[in-house]
Formats: structure tokens, C-alpha cells, sequence
């Protein structure tokens, strides 16, 4: 089960050709969430896969200062959880 979710992952992640938004790439966090049961797997998945697509938006909160990302569902990442590749172009 494992497996085949994680292939799953990297094959509809990889077609839409796009770095992962989060600190914890979204394939290690998947694979995380399964081994602690396949059901917290599908979640996880269905989670970042909703998220972690083209379509967010970089911006410095302007009352604390730091850089966070609106993701296309209205969610906002804080610094912490956004991955430095999207801090540091």
C-alpha cells in the first residue's frame, strides 16, 4: 500500500512539473502519514494534493513581518512550514 501510494505521489506531482510549497516535501510527508496507517496516508494525500499546486501567493505579512504563502485553497503557510526555495528564489 505503501508503495503504490507513494508512486502515486511522485507520478501526479511530476506531471504537473511543480517544486513542493511545503518545508516537508510533500512525497516524505505522505510517506510519513502512511506508515502510521494507510487511511492517514489517503488523507495526506488528498491534503497536499488540494494545496501544494501552482497558484499560491508569496507576501510579507505586514503585521509581523514575515513572509507567508496563500495557497489556492485560502489557506495561509507560515514561514515555517514553506519551503526555502520558495523564500529564496
Amino acid at each position: 500500500m505503501i508503495s503504490l501510494l507513494l508512486f502515486f505521489t511522485n507520478v501526479s506531482f511530476a506531471q504537473n512539473k511543480h517544486q513542493c510549497l511545503y518545508k516537508d516535501c510533500c512525497l516524505h510527508y505522505i510517506a510519513a502519514e502512511t506508515r502510521r496507517g494507510r487511511i492517514r496516508g489517503v488523507k495526506a494525500f488528498l491534503y497536499r494534493f488540494k494545496r501544494c499546486r501552482p497558484g499560491y501567493l508569496l507576501f510579507r505579512n505586514p503585521l509581523i513581518n514575515n513572509p507567508e504563502v496563500l495557497l489556492v485553497t485560502g489557506e495561509v503557510l507560515n514561514k515555517d512550514m514553506i519551503a526555502d526555495h520558495i523564500l529564496d528564489p
